[in-house]
């Protein structure tokens, strides 16, 4: 390329080894490229760790809620099972005080008492198993239709 001997201009801008200026030239274009490329690469993960910053922050955020939501769901189940145990407490004191009242009863009266034992199976023959849980309500004593409660 450069030993055209028309142009002297030419041949003095690139002297009599034009290999050696076109490698400074490539160094020079390939320095700058690098630069640019550490530039853009810089500004990448200075985003990238301003963004991990604050998910960081939202998942911390995200496990304080949930921290909370169980405590409080926690404290929900403690108070219902309290209910629970307070129903059913409630209901074997009631069964125990009708039983001490049928031991008081007159023969007519535990024949009556026997009557209410019969009640107190399914429609198959099975004894029911008291109190149990239906649709969050502790139940006591049998139910014979669903559909009358």
């Amino acid at each position: 390329g450069c030993q055209v001997a028309s142009l002297s201009s030419l041949k003095r801008l690139c002297g009599t080894q034009p290999a050696t200026i076109l490698a400074v030239c490539v160094t020079l274009i390939s320095l700058w490229i690098t630069w640019i490329v550490i530039l853009h690469l810089n500004t990448k993960i200075a985003l990238l760790t301003t963004t991990v910053a604050e998910t960081n922050e939202m998942m911390r955020t995200v496990q304080e809620a949930d921290l909370e939501f169980r405590d409080q769901n926690g404290r929900n189940v403690q108070r219902s099972l309290n209910e629970i145990l307070r129903k059913i407490t409630k209901g074997v004191d009631a069964v125990e005080h009708n039983i001490e009242d049928k031991n008081e009863e007159t023969q007519q009266e535990a024949a009556s008492a026997e009557e209410v034992l019969t009640l107190r199976c399914t429609e198959s023959g099975s004894e029911c198993v008291l109190p149990f849980l239906y649709q969050d309500q502790v139940w006591t004593d049998c139910v014979h239709h669903w559909t009358d409660r």
